[in-house]
């Protein structure tokens, strides 16, 4: 799960990650 690591927060689809819990919603 290293896709996001070094983006900033950044999900691959270019959006930005909030401060939630539900990141495995992109797996």
């Amino acid at each position: 799960m290293a896709l996001w690591q070094g983006r900033s927060r950044r999900k691959p689809t270019g959006g930005r990650y909030r401060p939630f819990r539900k990141k495995r919603r992109r797996e």
